[in-house]
């Protein structure tokens, strides 16, 4: 029996240091990447278009809309469609907002007055995310994520009361890192990194809060194709 217990604690420990099944994400040992985004899976987001199927849904409480409220549909010279209902000229509670080929194009909840208000997302024509994060107030709070078209992240910070604060990054469609630091009421501040598309630095600048003069350098400017056009050029 002591060779069998010896067994299973050599077997425990070796479990402990390879991981079950040795199914660990590659990605999670990118500090630029996570699992979910590297995998750019695309979601079939539902379609509420009826006022019955939003109120299935929970997504709507037709008691609790203003007086009077109305639904209502459009359709956008775009070719898309929106949908949901109308007080006093304006959406209120959950709207839906769709691409051409009939994809979910953003949805969320509008307070009295056409206040975006709670989780609003927002999706490529692909139907991968584009956008998501919430609103108060129609102000952007709290932390929001933005994703390329295939599928990779794109930037990630936090918002408060409509403001960029604390630490954001972004990323190159192509996963590597672009730019990475810290806002204080929209402004940026202390030492920020910028990374050209095949990841070598490119610019620090180290900024003072409440002004747009750095001590160091002007952010860079990054052009569609790649290249860098600082404020001297």
């Amino acid at each position: 029996m002591r060779w069998m217990w010896q067994y299973c604690t050599v077997l425990g420990s070796l479990l402990v240091v390879l991981g079950c099944g040795n199914e660990r994400d590659p990605a999670q040992d990118d500090p630029t990447m996570d699992s979910e985004e590297q995998r750019a899976q695309v979601t079939d987001v539902a379609l509420h278009q009826t006022p019955e199927a939003l109120s299935e849904a929970g997504l709507v409480d037709i008691t609790a809309l203003p007086r009077g409220s109305e639904w209502r549909e459009f359709r956008h010279s775009s070719g898309g469609r929106s949908y949901g209902y109308i007080c006093d000229d304006r959406p209120v509670g959950f709207w839906h907002y769709t691409h051409s080929n009939g994809r979910v194009a953003m949805r969320g909840k509008y307070l009295y007055g056409g206040l975006q208000h709670g989780p609003w997302e927002t999706f490529w024509e692909n139907g991968r995310s584009r956008a998501r994060g919430s609103y108060v107030r129609g102000r952007h709070d709290g932390e929001w994520q933005f994703w390329h078209e295939n599928g990779r992240r794109a930037a990630v910070g936090r918002y408060s009361n409509g403001q960029r604060m604390g630490q954001w990054r972004s990323w190159w469609s192509s996963g590597r890192r672009q730019s990475h630091g810290r806002y204080i009421d929209n402004q940026r501040t202390g030492r920020w990194v910028f990374w050209d598309r095949d990841g070598n630095p490119i610019s620090f600048t180290h900024s003072h809060p409440g002004t747009d003069f750095p001590e160091v350098m002007n952010p860079p400017v990054i052009l569609p194709d790649g290249r860098i056009r600082l404020d001297d050029d």
